[in-house]
């Protein structure tokens, strides 16, 4: 693995009427739902597929790319992942909790979002909650009166990181069979009645249609709602009001005991969510992000945002969309509701959601991998921190993602097509080629009116050398179209094609196993819902990086690298009086040996820090050999 050069385009499509009709059809507006009828032919059913918009909340969403979880509780504590809530919670007291250290490491490794599991299925409220007396309250950690959720949030505003809630809907404390709380509200069977939100905790049970004092600039509720649900909506309730802005709402489907029966109520929660945090995307089993499919970083090769459902959006109950085909022409059918709902793509830094001693942490190299599957498979890439016992986020896991983001931002740093000319084979006069490349979302280039297929030229002054391509649809102004599309490099006497696929969306990234060097690149869009366009603003390239680590970057890896096996002071001070005149990565290596040869090594942290030395060798000969920086691949 090494640092990659890129060359990105960023690609958009536009729509103009049929010209020739005798009879003018009746014009498709874009929207963010469109209805399939019956009577449709298959260009209008198109023609709508490529007029649905995302919603503002969804855009800003999706621009985030990188987001994280944090899954820290009484399972942390356990070495467990799932809890059975009949914990006690002075289970939980970390030693050393340092929130600020997990916004840092978020905001170092190029995350702009934070998902705190707020509650995880055992119950434990991170937060001194109104409405149980099983919560950190109830823990010895600072004498009950801290608060994960708070401190969380405020780091979070400190370094400036969008916050998320994940509040599990699943509650194994509450549940009615959980013989610590036979009073459990789960299952409990109460009929729905009248209840205000937030609730007057001094009469929750015997009248919920009393109600607390609301928080400071936020209203009051009333929904007919069962125990659970009343109990589930005073707990977001609290977590939308008395914590700043609320990015996103993540709820997943776990169920806690089959055997239980106990109905969510999601149009309440989705309703006051809307009013409380209108800005707020709701995820997974919710009406504006879905899950993709697996926790493994994988999203689909052909991934579409614009996808059918079967009922409106307003009486859907948004289950796991798992299949591998969810938008392509085969699934627009009559009768059907084409909404925006893009991927989220999960997956935990451990082989796990929570820390355990044992746990291996993903390496650097997989990270990287993931990246490109994920962020450069049109999904969100939500990226799992598990802190440990301490409170903190471990060295190893801080060493492998500090080395992935250093590598994917040096990968887009730079663009390589600066300076560079667009020729299209059709254009409207309207959107000429050169709008491409003016750095601005609004503008692109455009198809002819009726042209759905367009080669799209880009002629650099220079010879540049890249291996990675990425490209982008306007989403936001023209939803997602293009169907097919193939990349070519001029090779001096002829075209060849390096790659062919399908879908692009918020953003494709094609990577290549070696880079190749060319003064010309092809993109021909081969298929597409509407005309095809590019716009400007993803143009951009990173160039052959490995010489521009400053040494301060490299320092600090270096010392996560020898933090992560505990190294001696003296193998720091050799590096710092170093100054790339001694094979620094060399000398670490003979340090590991040495280690691993006295059994202080497991067999998987020498795997991992092998990997980490293949990426390594790709800033350049000198992290291993000496002298100085260099540039190449």
């Amino acid at each position: 693995m090494r640092v990659r050069t890129i060359f990105s385009i960023g690609l958009f499509l536009a729509f103009s009427l049929a010209r020739g009709q005798s009879t003018a059809p009746v014009p498709v507006e874009y929207s963010t739902l469109q209805h399939i009828s019956r009577d449709d032919s298959s260009e209008v059913i198109a023609e709508k597929a490529a007029k649905v918009l995302p919603r503002p909340n969804q855009t800003d969403w999706m621009r985030l790319e990188r987001t994280f979880f944090i899954h820290f509780g009484p399972n942390t504590f356990r070495g467990v992942e799932w809890g059975n809530g009949r914990e006690d919670p002075s289970v939980f007291n970390p030693s050393g909790f340092d929130a600020d250290q997990w916004m840092r490491a978020i905001g170092d490794a190029g995350g702009r979002e934070a998902i705190l599991v707020c509650k995880h299925h055992d119950g434990l409220s991170l937060w001194p909650t109104r409405y149980s007396n099983h919560s950190v309250a109830a823990s010895p950690w600072r004498d009950g009166k801290g608060s994960v959720v708070r401190d969380v949030a405020d780091a979070a505003r400190k370094y400036g990181i969008e916050l998320g809630v994940y509040l599990s809907p699943a509650d194994l404390y509450q549940l009615r069979t959980n013989p610590t709380n036979p009073k459990g509200y789960y299952g409990d069977g109460s009929e729905k009645v009248r209840s205000v939100i937030p609730t007057d905790p001094a009469t929750f049970k015997t009248d919920p249609s009393k109600g607390r004092k609301a928080a400071p600039g936020f209203g009051s509720f009333t929904y007919e709602v069962d125990d659970y649900n009343r109990y589930f909506l005073n707990q977001l309730y609290e977590l939308l009001t008395e914590y700043g802005a609320i990015r996103e709402v993540w709820f997943d489907g776990a169920n806690p005991d089959p055997s239980v029966s106990e109905t969510y109520d999601y149009s309440a929660w989705y309703d006051m969510i809307r009013k409380l945090q209108p800005h707020a995307v709701i995820s997974v089993k919710a009406p504006d992000i879905r899950w993709v499919g697996n926790e493994s970083g994988i999203g689909r090769t052909t991934e579409w945002s614009v996808v059918s459902l079967p009922a409106p959006p307003d009486t859907f109950r948004w289950p796991d969309m798992t299949a591998q085909d969810l938008g392509s022409r085969s699934k627009l059918t009559p009768g059907s509701y084409l909404w925006w709902y893009p991927a989220q793509v999960n997956v935990p830094i451990l082989h796990g959601w929570f820390w355990a001693p044992r746990k291996r942490v993903r390496t650097a190299a997989e990270l990287i991998d993931l990246y490109y599957t994920s962020v450069g498979r049109n999904g969100n890439w939500l990226l799992n921190l598990s802190p440990d016992s301490r409170g903190l986020i471990p060295d190893d896991q801080l060493a492998h993602l500090r080395l992935m983001a250093q590598v994917v931002n040096e990968t887009f740093a730079r663009n390589l097509a600066a300076g560079g000319k667009l020729t299209a084979d059709t254009s409207n006069p309207a959107h000429k080629p050169s709008l491409a490349l003016d750095r601005n979302l609004a503008t692109w280039w455009e198809a002819a009116p009726g042209k759905a297929a367009a080669t799209f030229t880009l002629t650099l002054p220079t010879t540049v050398t890249f291996d990675v391509v990425s490209l982008q649809e306007a989403v936001d102004h023209r939803s997602q179209r293009v169907e097919s599309f193939c990349i070519d490099i001029w090779d001096g006497a002829k075209w060849k094609q390096m790659d062919e696929q399908t879908t692009v969306g918020h953003k494709r990234l094609l990577r290549w196993n070696s880079p190749v060097s060319t003064d010309r690149v092809r993109i021909r869009i081969n298929g597409s819902r509407l005309e095809p366009t590019l716009a400007d603003r993803a143009v951009q390239a990173g160039g052959v990086r490995s010489s521009t680590c400053n040494l301060g970057a490299r320092r600090q890896r270096f010392r996560d690298h020898l933090r992560f096996e505990g190294a001696s002071g003296g193998l720091h001070d050799r590096w710092h009086r170093a100054d790339f005149k001694v094979c620094c990565l060399r000398c670490a290596h003979r340090a590991f040996t040495r280690r691993q040869r006295a059994g202080r090594l497991s067999c998987a942290e020498w795997a991992a820090w092998h990997d980490d030395v293949k990426i390594l060798r790709g800033f350049g000969a000198h992290w291993l050999e000496g002298g100085k920086p260099h540039t190449g691949i």
